[in-house]
């Protein structure tokens, strides 16, 4: 994720906004041998660029007596760590750190989205590190976030498959994809397989869309460059599946849970 950095203070991005109609939360983490609690955390559900390009995170505590520091680290919806320093929270009543009112116990900051950030869900840690050092998670927050940007559905094309395969002997096989929204936007390309007599494959975790991957680990997948829009995977039709064609379909789907294309090759199994 892009923070663009508005003034550095104490190791973290604040930025310039008042609280606006925020939606409470109260998914609050129980704090065991602490004189504080949390009363509230407060933070839009849904974030829009670019209306809500800058937004508040604020949380409220019963005390200040014991606060050492309040921060919290944003996960992307691929539940990755965006940010390599923790974002601070003041209760100073400077506008320009996100804060109304000084003393009044509601330690906030801000940041700055763009439209380059990915669409999806993202979660929140809030953590309360006291005048003795120690440092607890005390709450957990989401927001979905929604770059503004127009949601085009992925592509796949130039599908590398074989017409036909032996069974017992393992085949590598790709498609390309891409998006007008950029690779980051895709969450899954997988295909569906279906017998000679036409019935769906359904393996014994009630899967039917077997994925591909472009991860690069090609003693896994096949893949040999990560990232690079190719999705590989090998399969081995077992000597007891029925002889004939089987028919692959291929398809991709992305944040906005928009469909690609889809295509379509059956392959004779030997």
């Amino acid at each position: 994720m892009k923070f663009k950095k508005i003034i550095y203070l104490a190791l973290t991005f604040i930025l310039t906004l008042l609280l606006g109609c925020e939606k409470e939360f109260d998914n609050i983490i129980e704090i065991q041998n602490s004189n504080y609690q949390v009363d509230s955390v407060f933070l839009k559900s849904f974030i829009q660029y670019p209306a809500d390009s800058v937004t508040t995170f604020s949380i409220k505590l019963s005390t200040s007596s014991d606060i050492g520091s309040v921060f919290y680290d944003i996960y992307s919806p691929d539940n990755i760590k965006l940010n390599s320093l923790s974002f601070f929270m003041l209760d100073d009543g400077k506008l320009e750190n996100g804060d109304s009112t000084a003393g009044d116990k509601i330690y906030s900051s801000k940041i700055k989205f763009d439209s380059t950030d990915i669409v999806g869900s993202y979660s929140v840690k809030y953590f309360v590190k006291d005048i003795y050092d120690r440092i607890k998670q005390v709450a957990f927050s989401k927001f979905f976030y929604d770059n503004g940007q127009i949601k085009y559905p992925p592509f796949i094309f130039n599908l590398i498959l074989t017409d036909s395969v032996q069974r017992n002997v393992k085949f590598v096989f790709s498609v390309d994809v891409s998006d007008s929204n950029g690779l980051s936007d895709i969450t899954s390309v997988y295909y569906e397989l279906f017998r000679p007599d036409g019935t769906k494959v359904i393996n014994s975790q009630n899967i039917s869309e077997f994925p591909l991957f472009d991860d690069g680990i090609a003693i896994s997948s096949g893949d040999s460059i990560a990232n690079d829009g190719r999705y590989t995977i090998f399969l081995t039709f077992p000597i007891s599946v029925s002889p004939g064609f089987w028919r692959f379909e291929f398809n991709a789907r992305d944040r906005s849970a928009k469909q690609s294309n889809k295509i379509i090759k059956s392959v004779k199994v030997l």
